[in-house]
């Protein structure tokens, strides 16, 4: 292996020169053939893996063929989870789709420097959840929107990150111009907005009574999704909304019997209304960041809690 210097590389894009040469002095280079296998899936993924020359091929064995998730060209990563846990084991395995240079920047090493320099860390997780965000677009399968969103979930332990990173890339993936992230709280009956897009009004921190919403009421009652076409939002008042769209979609994030809350997306850009692909696609990506947001959540609370003690609570 070689020992990696300064990096001009897109994720690198924000750290300083002396940064960048400190990420590059953690990691080391390596050379692979096209089709040479650089993970297989159950192998320890211990470290993040930059391309800086080639192309990789992540893909998973579906009946016995192998389905591709994702070509990362010059430039893109994988194994970003291993910064923050680097015992886990790889979901999908990659190969060199032709020559390539990567850069192995170990987990352990990360989180050593992490102790020694946050701020360091803070910026290149940051930097990563972007780039992941940034790079679906209106052309992006199915499986890759599946594949981008789980690394987000498991990257992402800020909740209003995770919040914002999942509905971004959501709300593009299905070409909805309109999208809410809501977390509802039982106890008092009602829904937050988490967070909005799309909207004129501001609408992120907006309480909804429950028991008189038609959409996400319906979704906490009932566990199930919600779909409403043009046609019904049109010609009936009773879909009428704080945030109501021309068309409708909203499908529960839930873990075991508990609902946390929605992803809700709106007006589709082509006119349509949202499919049963749509919602399949919705269900399946709640599914995989439930419990991601239920544990940052909890985290949340715990953080408030204790601000709230040490602010009003004086010792005696």
């Amino acid at each position: 292996m070689r020992k990696a210097s300064h990096l001009d590389i897109p994720l690198f894009a924000t750290l300083t020169e002396t940064e960048r040469k400190q990420l590059g002095d953690l990691g080391a280079r390596r050379l692979f053939g096209e089709g040479d296998t650089v993970f297989r899936a159950g192998d320890l993924r211990n470290a993040l893996m930059v391309v800086l020359k080639g192309r990789l091929r992540i893909f998973q064995m579906f009946n016995g063929h192998p389905e591709t998730l994702a070509l990362l060209e010059a430039g893109s990563f994988s194994g970003e989870e291993a910064l923050v846990n680097p015992t886990k084991q790889h979901q999908h395995s990659a190969v060199a789709d032709i020559a390539s240079e990567l850069l192995f920047i170990p987990g352990d090493a990360f989180l050593a420097l992490e102790r020694k320099q946050p701020h360091l860390a803070v910026k290149l997780l940051s930097s990563v959840l972007s780039v992941i965000a940034d790079r679906l677009t209106h052309a992006d399968t199915k499986l890759l929107t599946l594949y981008a969103t789980g690394r987000i979930a498991a990257l992402a332990t800020d909740l209003r990150e995770l919040i914002h990173l999942i509905l971004s890339t959501v709300a593009r993936t299905v070409h909805a111009r309109q999208a809410l992230f809501v977390l509802f709280h039982p106890e008092e009956q009602r829904a937050m907005i988490r967070d909005a897009i799309g909207y004129r009004k501001n609408l992120q921190g907006r309480s909804v009574a429950l028991d008189r919403d038609p959409v996400l009421g319906r979704v906490f009652r009932s566990d199930e999704a919600v779909v409403v076409t043009r046609t019904q939002t049109s010609r009936d008042a009773h879909w009428e909304t704080v945030y109501s769209s021309s068309g409708m979609l909203a499908v529960p994030i839930t873990v075991g019997r508990s609902v946390l809350g929605a992803i809700y997306v709106g007006d589709k850009r082509n006119g349509e209304d949202f499919s049963v692909n749509n919602r399949l696609l919705l269900s399946i990506v709640t599914n995989q960041i439930a419990v991601s947001v239920q544990d940052a959540k909890l985290e949340e609370e715990k953080r408030a809690s204790e601000e709230l003690e040490r602010v009003y609570i004086q010792p005696l």
